[in-house]
């Protein structure tokens, strides 16, 4: 058979052994020098597992070929064994801290409308304050007793009521102190500025109770972001992308069309015929994966049988629809014709998909929707440095506005 442990689909083995005491015979491997499937050359010949084939260097493929129309009229086959399509495959991302995590919450419309309100409830108060001062006697306020009188003047002094209308500064104090659950010296005076005031610390209460519900849950339960989940998306990125040497899929793409999305991708294609290379450089994230979808489950598989995780994930779209996966002979073999009624009985058995779901068994698991991780994590340092940056600001926000008023003062005492 062509074809060595790194071609060979692991359980594919079990279906190699039952052939062979089928036949009462060996199985032999042998790998071809260049470790490529194949491909027909300029000069008609093939190289790769084709080659042995075509040869008669073996008796038949060891491993599942893909069939075009070339390697149709090229080699004999059997029956169709499993449906195979192209996807991509690249490193699943994990989740990061984000420095600007705290605005994450809300939506930038929702930020805007915030800033509205406070802005609206801003000017509403100065203006009541300024009407309420100029139209309604103190006195007036209160009518429900003496003690109730008294306590309305004690509030509107005398020294209140010379003061110059309410400052702006005031009126933005006490809408941003109630949206950040600070405590403030004003207060609200007067029925309609106190009815004012109550709905506006009712709507805080839900805007911060909101906001931090939401923050907690960003941070501990992030979602991921992928890369890329289609080839156009891919070609809007600079990942390079591997593709095998000596398969169909290379074929098509050096003879896609320009201005084709497999010809742009030309661009970013790494091809070569390392196979544990290319697991090695998928896993560290250097380029993402073009290929069939049994390789790629086959080594998802491997991945999870030894690390116990899950670091890669598919692409939701596929390419080339759905084909079909044989062994291949050398053209009119006579043990075609041998193997062709046993490959259909244990299709027919259900022994063949019983083959293929045991090769891909942990790879089913990290294709589960709840394989993605959504599970809580622990907070980093680095998730709180935007909090940290914005206190840091505010304080020093804080520091040149008071030493902005010392300067005030001084100015006008030496007038």
């Amino acid at each position: 058979m062509s074809g060595g442990p790194m071609h060979v689909f692991g359980p594919l083995v079990y279906i190699h052994n039952l052939l062979a005491a089928y036949l009462n015979t060996c199985v032999d491997y042998v790998i071809p020098h260049d470790h490529v499937y194949g491909i027909q050359l300029d000069n008609g010949t093939w190289n790769g597992i084709m080659g042995q084939v075509t040869r008669k260097e073996v008796d038949m493929s060891g491993t599942l070929m893909y069939m075009d129309a070339s390697r149709q009229r090229a080699v004999d086959t059997s029956v169709a064994l499993f449906i195979n399509d192209k996807i991509l495959t690249y490193k699943r991302p994990v989740p990061q801290a984000d420095l600007a995590g705290f605005l994450k919450p809300f939506t930038p419309m929702m930020w805007c409308m915030i800033l509205l309100t406070v802005t609206v409830m801003v000017t509403v108060i100065l203006w009541t304050q300024r009407l309420q001062n100029k139209f309604i006697n103190p006195d007036a306020l209160v009518k429900d007793g003496e003690e109730e009188q008294e306590e309305t003047r004690r509030r509107l002094s005398e020294d209140e009521r010379q003061q110059p209308l309410p400052t702006l500064w005031t009126s933005c104090l006490w809408s941003f102190s109630a949206l950040l659950a600070l405590s403030s010296r004003w207060w609200p005076q007067g029925t309609v500025l106190q009815v004012m005031a109550g709905v506006w610390l009712l709507a805080a209460l839900v805007i911060t109770t909101v906001y931090r519900s939401n923050l907690m849950a960003m941070l501990i339960i992030p979602k991921l972001h992928l890369p890329f989940n289609t080839l156009q998306e891919l070609l809007n990125t600079n990942i390079p992308c591997y593709v095998a040497q000596g398969t169909v899929l290379l074929t098509d793409i050096l003879a896609a069309e320009p201005g084709s999305q497999l010809h742009r991708l030309r661009k970013q294609m790494i091809t070569h015929s390392n196979v544990k290379k290319t697991e090695l450089d998928v896993l560290q994230g250097k380029y993402a994966s073009f290929s069939s979808r049994l390789a790629v489950l086959s080594s998802i598989h491997n991945i999870f049988s030894t690390t116990k995780s899950c670091p890669l994930y598919i692409a939701s779209e596929t390419f080339f629809g759905s084909s079909s996966l044989c062994f291949v002979f050398p053209k009119g073999s006579h043990l075609s014709r041998k193997l062709n009624p046993v490959l259909m009985k244990l299709q027919e058995a259900g022994i063949v998909d019983h083959v293929y779901l045991e090769g891909i068994r942990h790879a089913q698991k990290c294709l589960k929707p709840d394989s993605t991780l959504t599970s809580l994590r622990t907070l980093q340092l680095d998730d709180f440095y935007g909090v940290f940056c914005l206190y840091v600001g505010g304080m020093l926000l804080g520091i040149v506005v008071f030493l902005l008023e010392i300067m005030i003062v001084m100015y006008y005492r030496h007038r």
